[in-house]
């Protein structure tokens, strides 16, 4: 290749990781699971989330992950 591509390709997976407020990790997880659960069902992203606030969305498909994080 002659230069790197500007985007990564549509069908690469995708890694974002985002920092929220520790006291804002029960609203992303919703009572029982109810709310990440939904969202990793209606984006089929992967999302774990640290104690220290640190949020990771693992997605095959860019927009995907993008959803998930929004």
């Amino acid at each position: 290749m002659p230069a790197a591509r500007p985007e990564l390709s549509r069908y690469a997976p995708r890694i974002i990781t985002i920092k929220v407020n520790p006291a804002k990790i029960g609203e992303i997880i919703g009572p029982k699971g109810k709310t990440i659960r939904g969202i990793q069902e209606a984006t089929g992203a992967t999302i774990n989330i640290d104690d220290d606030g640190t949020v990771r969305i693992s997605s095959v498909s860019g927009e995907g992950g993008e959803r998930a994080a929004a």
